[in-house]
């Protein structure tokens, strides 16, 4: 199996012809197939993409790794240059109106599209709970239960305005790679925390083990003893390489690279190199 990874869309870009915006796209390649995960908060993507040379017209799949517009914004620019109804995987909890509390005033999070805007568009939609096969050897990993102490969403968001209903963010979903190496993982948010996300991929894949973890890992919150328990549970589970994005935090993913110095390739929110070429 042939695994590249490209990262069109991150916090910063280091490039002469590259633009940064907060949020996260991967354009994925899986022995010649194409799908992208998440498609940052706006048309970036397509520059981006132009820019590295990628045609976003092979894209035969989305997948979203959950509702929040840092992740979802660039979705119908994109389906309207696809030259054909494309796939789009997500939960159903996706189009779930939710807010922000991060500047202590609430500020909408949620999706700025409709089921009909993105149908238009050519989306077929598949709004899932359960893990979902995308192509050979690709998944999602469906809805993450929450089983560890430590981890949380990472923030403050709610459902309303008003900040009473606490949004658990249930439709945060993952991509895992089945190659013959070992499980690669691909997180947009990883609201469902990194810990909690490899113990429900090692029980969709009880015979193999997450060797790669790439994307966001919404540390940058994260307290000293839940980075602690972070590292000692990625050492037990064999993590070999942990590539750091978008919301994963700078100190965090410093602390991660200390911890993971023979493989760790993460230099905290930074898109250089854009490509990760993996073999498995």
């Amino acid at each position: 199996m042939h695994v590249l990874i490209t990262i069109l869309v991150d916090n910063n870009a280091i490039g002469p012809n590259l633009k940064s915006e907060h949020g996260l796209s991967m354009f994925i390649e899986v022995d010649g197939r194409a799908m992208l995960f998440d498609t940052g908060q706006s048309d970036l993507l397509i520059h981006n993409a132009s820019a590295l040379g990628i045609d976003l017209t092979r894209t035969e799949a989305i997948a979203l790794s959950h509702g929040h517009y840092d992740h979802v914004g660039g979705l119908l620019p994109v389906l309207e240059i696809i030259p054909k109804p494309c796939p789009v995987y997500a939960h159903p909890d996706v189009f779930n109106g939710r807010y922000s509390y991060s500047t202590g005033k609430p500020r909408k999070a949620g999706c700025m599209f409709t089921v009909d805007d993105l149908e238009r568009a050519g989306a077929i939609l598949h709004l899932d709970r359960e893990s979902r096969e995308i192509f050979p050897g690709v998944f999602t990993t469906g809805e993450i239960p929450r089983v560890t102490d430590f981890e949380d969403v990472g923030g403050k968001f709610y459902l309303d305005s008003e900040g009473t209903n606490p949004d658990l963010i249930r439709d945060d979903q993952s991509i895992v790679i089945d190659s013959a190496e070992g499980l690669i993982l691909l997180c947009g948010c990883c609201h469902s925390g990194v810990v909690n996300t490899i113990l429900h991929a090692k029980k969709l894949f009880p015979d193999s083990s997450v060797t790669e973890v790439i994307g966001g890992l919404h540390l940058k919150n994260a307290s000293s003893d839940r980075m602690d328990k972070t590292i000692e549970k990625l050492g037990e589970f064999g993590v070999t390489m942990v590539k750091g994005l978008h919301c994963t935090g700078e100190r965090q993913s410093q602390l991660l690279s200390a911890s993971f110095p023979s493989h760790t390739i993460s230099d905290g929110n930074v898109l250089n190199p854009t490509q990760v070429n993996l073999e498995g």
